[in-house]
């Protein structure tokens, strides 16, 4: 796999936010203190705050290293601040402007128990502070000729905590972000009640002038059967890519021994057998009939076995000799050894496969076409499915028979009537409900905007990367996920505040519902019940639909609530109370509400989010019922 400059400038983008929040309102627990010309002098309280990036970018660094920079940095800082000269002391804050500054951190990346690993190689600070100001000061003549001390000191001091917030975010919260990377893909195959597990590991990654390459290995497996090894060779491989690989973030290339093993494990799961009863022969200018009758063409000795007429079945598997393949423009061609198995059906059951006839062995050929189409969940990761076309067989030759000797002449013509139903079977009952999913919506990585392409050199796929990798968006995609019937997890609010004096309005109470606890007449508000549900995940943005709801009386629902911005939970606490089944909230949220519900309709909200620290519910009180906040 290759990552473009693409994906760098799309990283950058979803590293940024993370990065300011490491930095943003950042308060120094070092002070800096001194004597210069007599004048002792003391900092502390220094805080970094309002801090922006007009400029950050990611480039690749060779040979095997990322360079991740902030550019035109501007922010604010401020100090408390004590100076003594001889008699003389004076106390107060100093505020500077930072117009401009950068951070430019070197990161390494490497692999590690198959997961990527990154680790800081070295990074750079330069602010350009403006001239200070003082406030608070008895002497500002004296405390302006000390300015330039002031400024450098706060120069270095805030130098070198932007260094170590960027230093510990590369080195603990983005390599734990990378490490609770889940490469692992699960296929149901409830046909034949099991299931494929492919998982994936990172072998190698190394830096490139223009790109980044990522070695990836496989390990495909059937769930109920460990213990299955995939027999074919491992061979070197060199990708083969279109010239239009750099105008995509991520180009993929699948080696032939990973479609080999795909295929086999495939077929070891039994999905490509397939059973043709007599109702399902299509009508043919043969007339040809699967019963003793008829088949005795190929077996004669099926009259003697069989005075009267009975039913058969076909049954076609995949022989002992492993199926082969070759890429080709558009298509891979696929050559399939089968064993066509003639078996006599009982005329009380529809199915009987307990009396074998006789079988015809031959080579089938057909072709597979991919293509990737989205998902039928909206939101949900784009799917690669398949689509095969059986072309006539070759090689026919005599199987086993309890009939006696088989005639091939008709055996081609007869086969060519099976392939038709046979070829719908696949693609209906097989293809159309198996695919590979490009992503996991609960996951850290999904593909998007894949194009696959199959060319004579092997096949690939072009895409762009939609990356969800912070804790708490993991997380709440886990637990919304996972947790509640069906995907849906509730918080409860509890709330000790009270609501005012009980309204004396009469119309008042009647219309607008008098909650048990008081609520607007009065009284502790209700519980107050937050139900989430993730919907989807586009753009690098999550959404999740909200209901709002306290309990009353008369079992309305309270969908509304003043007009006010709510500071309901962080995701992180919301996380940890789901898992450990804990669902009130005890840290305090009386300050969430200052008046009741409006009990009226029932109205569904959408919560748009970008997976940072706090969710926020903006709610109108009279408008549009769509939400619009972080998640």
């Amino acid at each position: 796999m290759r990552l473009t400059q693409h994906a760098l400038d799309y990283m950058t983008h979803e590293l940024l936010p993370n990065v300011l929040k490491s930095l943003s309102d950042v308060q120094l627990s070092e002070g800096a203190s001194g004597t210069y010309s007599g004048i002792s002098y003391r900092m502390w309280n220094i805080n970094i705050h309002n801090i922006a990036v007009k400029h950050p970018d990611m480039l690749f660094q060779m040979p095997s290293g990322i360079q991740l920079c902030l550019k035109e940095i501007t922010a604010n800082i401020s100090s408390s601040w004590h100076a003594e000269w001889q008699f003389l002391s004076d106390s107060g804050m100093v505020n500077v402007v930072m117009p401009d500054g950068f951070v430019c951190a070197s990161i390494q990346v490497s692999t590690r128990n198959g997961l990527p690993q990154v680790k800081l190689a070295q990074v750079d600070a330069d602010l350009d502070l403006e001239s200070v100001s003082f406030s608070q000061s008895n002497f500002p003549w004296v405390m302006n000729w000390g300015a330039w001390l002031f400024q450098s000191k706060l120069e270095e001091v805030a130098a070198n905590k932007i260094r170590d917030q960027v230093s510990t975010f590369i080195n603990s919260d983005l390599a734990r972000m990378l490490n609770d990377l889940d490469l692992k893909v699960l296929l149901p195959m409830p046909e034949v009640h099991d299931s494929l597990s492919i998982n994936l590991a990172l072998d190698y990654i190394g830096t490139k002038q223009d790109y980044l390459q990522v070695d990836i290995r496989g390990a495909i497996s059937s769930v109920s059967h460990t213990d299955r090894v995939c027999p074919f060779p491992q061979e070197p491989f060199q990708s083969a890519l279109p010239s239009t690989w750099s105008t995509r973030m991520a180009s993929i290339t699948a080696s032939k021994r990973t479609v080999e093993c795909f295929l086999w494990m495939l077929n070891s799961t039994g999905i490509l057998s397939y059973t043709l009863l007599p109702s399902g022969v299509p009508d043919n200018a043969l007339g040809l009939k699967l019963d003793t009758d008829f088949m005795s063409i190929l077996a004669p000795g099926l009259k003697d076995l069989y005075p009267s007429t009975q039913p058969l079945l076909v049954r076609a598997d995949v022989g002992r000799e492993l199926p082969t393949f070759d890429f080709q423009k558009g298509r891979m061609g696929i050559n399939v050894p089968m064993v066509f198995s003639f078996r006599r059906l009982q005329a009380s059951m529809l199915y009987d496969t307990s009396e074998f006839l006789f079988s015809v062995l031959a080579d089938v050929h057909g072709r597979v076409e991919l293509f990737v189409e989205p998902s039928p969940t909206a939101g949900g990761p784009q799917q690669l499915r398949a689509h095969a076309t059986i072309l006539e067989p070759s090689n026919i030759r005599e199987g086993s028979s309890i009939a006696g000797p088989v005639n091939l002449m008709m055996a081609s013509q007869l086969l060519a009537i099976i392939k038709q139903p046979a070829e719908d079977a696949l693609n209906t009952d097989t293809f159309s409900k198996q695919y590979i999913p490009l992503g996991d919506p609960t996951g850290a990585l999904t593909l998007g905007n894949v194009n696959a392409n199959v060319s004579e050199e092997g096949v690939f796929f072009l895409s762009d990367l939609v990356v969800n990798w912070t804790w708490d968006r993991q997380e709440m995609m886990k637990v919304l996920n996972g947790l509640g019937p069906p995907g849906v997890q509730t918080v409860t609010l509890e709330s000790t505040a009270t609501a005012g004096p009980p309204s004396q309005d009469p119309e008042a109470t009647r219309d607008e519902g008098a909650t048990s606890k008081g609520g607007r007449n009065g009284g502790v508000l209700d519980p107050v019940h937050v139900d989430l549900r993730f919907i989807a995940s586009e753009a690098g943005e999550d959404m999740y639909q909200a209901w709002v709801r306290g309990d009353v009386p008369d079992g309305h629902v309270c969908e509304r609530y003043g007009s006010r911005v709510l500071e309901l939970f962080s995701l992180q606490k919301l996380g940890e109370m789901a898992e450990s089944g804990d669902t009130t909230n005890k840290d305090g949220f009386d300050k969430i509400f200052s008046e009741e519900g409006i009990c009226e309709g029932s109205p569904s909200r959408t919560l748009h989010g970008h997976g940072q620290d706090t969710a926020k519910l903006n709610m109108e009180q009279e408008g549009d019922s769509t939400v619009n906040g972080n998640a």
